[in-house]
């Protein structure tokens, strides 16, 4: 993993399955959306002018009521 580098985006996924997708880097501000919007985001970015994206997971697998 690389010491530094540039959030571009976050999905995060809850206990009972429900999905938030946050998108700092959109023009109006932080954009808050639901299921679908992190596979939307990546082919919007595959298409764009952008350089590519590492994707990197975390998991709370062990924190008190996970």
């Amino acid at each position: 993993m690389p010491e530094r580098g540039t959030v571009r985006c976050a999905e995060f996924t809850f206990t009972h399955g429900a999905v938030l997708f946050a998108d700092p880097m959109w023009t109006f501000g932080v954009r808050l959306t639901g299921e679908g919007a992190y596979e939307r985001w990546v082919a919007e970015t595959l298409d764009g002018p952008e350089p590519p994206f590492v994707e990197h997971t975390w998991s709370a697998r062990g924190a008190v009521g996970g």
